[in-house]
């Protein structure tokens, strides 16, 4: 039996500190399993992180992965909107030589 997803409990739920502090060792662990497989997963939030009746977390929606070298991530997958700013000015500073006309 499952309890959902992170993003309907997070709705649902005041999580307690200590819940919180269990699912992101999980999710880190998930990722560390990950990225020492050459994995990189591109789409992490609380909607693709399930969380069962045990309270144990699952990694989940793995379309937008990529098997890479992790010094190979330059493409852009993520969901827009989830997206850290660091990296939306990566992608900036490799459109930087685009010449914009008015």
């Amino acid at each position: 039996m499952t309890k959902g997803s992170l993003a309907r409990l997070y709705q649902k739920y005041e999580l307690r500190n200590s819940q919180v502090s269990a699912y992101i060792r999980q999710i880190l662990s998930g990722l560390n399993y990950l990225h020492e497989r050459k994995v990189v997963h591109r789409d992490i939030n609380c909607a693709n992180i399930l969380v069962d009746a045990n309270g144990f977390v699952k990694l989940a929606d793995f379309r937008l992965a990529k098997a890479t070298a992790l010094n190979d991530i330059k493409s852009c997958k993520e969901t827009p909107y989830l997206m850290a700013p660091e990296i939306i000015f990566i992608f900036l500073n490799l459109l930087s030589d685009c010449i914009v006309y008015r």
